[in-house]
């Protein structure tokens, strides 16, 4: 499996272009032990696409448990991939490889400040950002159709 990865600020298409459209009903789970971060990236999901529903968790294992007992599952799920300092705390791509443990097939993009691409790629993401991720409507309505199209050339 090849994992994309992208940079902040690298714009593959044209300001002119016309804005991907993104789908209309769409479940995300954003992994983030900073819960400022979880907010910006939540509320500028929300002004893109308001009609999406949008959960967080503030560790691994807090996701995995959200994972596990939702309905209808996600989506799309970020995670960091430091989420936090506690002994024993899962790392983001830790989280990851027990994710597709549990049979979660659907996309994953790993996130960090740091490069952490390959670690993400080894445990099953599909994609790799660095963070911060773009929070300019149009920026991150190019970066979610990116990853989103994604599971269809899966």
């Amino acid at each position: 499996m090849s994992v994309s990865e992208h940079y902040p600020g690298e714009t593959k298409t044209n300001s002119d272009r016309e804005l991907p459209t993104l789908p209309s009903s769409f479940s995300i789970l954003i992994i983030d032990e900073d819960k400022t971060s979880r907010n910006l990236m939540s509320k500028a999901l929300q002004k893109i696409a308001p009609e999406w529903r949008v959960n967080e968790a503030d560790s691994g294992e807090e996701a995995l448990n959200v994972v596990s007992n939702s309905d209808g599952g996600f989506d799309l799920i970020f995670v960091d991939e430091y989420l936090g300092n506690k002994p024993g705390a899962l790392l983001g791509s830790d989280a990851v490889t027990k994710l597709r443990a549990q049979g979660f097939g659907r996309l994953i993009c790993g996130m960090s400040g740091s490069d952490a691409h390959a670690s993400f790629k080894d445990a099953g993401a599909d994609a790799f950002v660095f963070k911060p991720l773009p929070f300019r409507p149009a920026a991150l309505t190019q970066e979610l159709s990116r990853i989103i199209s994604l599971s269809s050339s899966a």
